[in-house]
């Protein structure tokens, strides 16, 4: 998908850079952190298996501290995708919390996303993209990701809850 970006006048991110947005099918997908639903969010997240028990507090302070990316419908307003990023905006970003409503899944939105994510304006001279997926490989590797160049290098600690777990909640 080609994107055309617009900018969004007189709109910026949490760290002071501007926001865009590209309409395409009756949609717009946004950097404007205004428009994120955060009901949207949390209750995304708490339905999948990265997140599904991450508190709400973490939830917020995370998309507070990220570029957040979601995808509406242009006429209503209702989120139905969405996505964040953790980037210097110079030499890296890593995408987290990728979600499709699953009422919208099948449809594009998460290819959508991505290159929307690939080619954003403020991250051109961004040269290692990360994310992580247990299940959406196929998705990712449509965009260059592959498995770690030198895993070796990577090291990582874990502190406090996984909240890979499910929650023993019904949703």
């Amino acid at each position: 998908m080609e994107i055309q970006y617009q900018l969004v006048e007189g709109k910026t991110d949490t760290l002071g850079m501007p926001c865009y947005e590209h309409r395409f099918d009756g949609l717009v997908i946004s950097s404007d952190t205004t428009k994120i639903d955060m009901n949207f969010v949390i209750s995304s997240l708490k339905q999948s298996y990265w997140a599904g028990t991450r508190p709400e507090t973490d939830v917020r302070r995370s998309w507070a501290h990220s570029i957040g990316m979601g995808l509406y419908d242009e006429k209503t307003g209702t989120q139905v995708a969405m996505m964040r990023v953790v980037t210097d905006y110079a030499v890296y970003a890593h995408a987290f919390d990728v979600w499709v409503d699953p009422n919208h899944r099948g449809k594009g939105y998460s290819k959508a996303m991505m290159s929307f994510f690939m080619s954003y304006p403020e991250l051109k001279s961004v040269v290692r993209h990360q994310l992580t997926t247990a299940d959406a490989h196929g998705l990712y590797q449509q965009f260059g990701f592959n498995h770690l160049r030198h895993p070796e290098r990577f090291l990582e600690k874990w502190t406090g809850v996984d909240s890979s777990k499910k929650p023993d909640i019904e949703l």
